[in-house]
């Protein structure tokens, strides 16, 4: 899937979640937690912060717009 996103990347960073680290140029991925037990920067985590608060927006309106495609498949105009 991500290939196909790569020509928007250049224009406009496209929001990833931790599970695409390295998916390459233009597509942002959250810092991870480092292994060794110690926390993120204060930097690193208001980032993530902020990266999580857009996606959060994103995914919403998804939800709001596949519910609503569901409940329209289901009524009719006529009387």
């Amino acid at each position: 899937m991500l290939p196909a996103v790569y020509p928007y990347a250049k224009a406009m960073p496209v929001l990833a979640d931790p599970g695409y680290q390295g998916a390459g140029h233009g597509i942002v991925v959250p810092f991870k937690q480092p292994a060794d037990g110690t926390m993120l920067s204060v930097d690193n985590r208001d980032r993530n912060a902020l990266q999580r608060a857009l996606r959060s927006l994103g995914e919403r309106g998804f939800a709001l717009l596949t519910e609503r495609w569901t409940a329209l498949q289901h009524t009719t105009l006529s009387p």
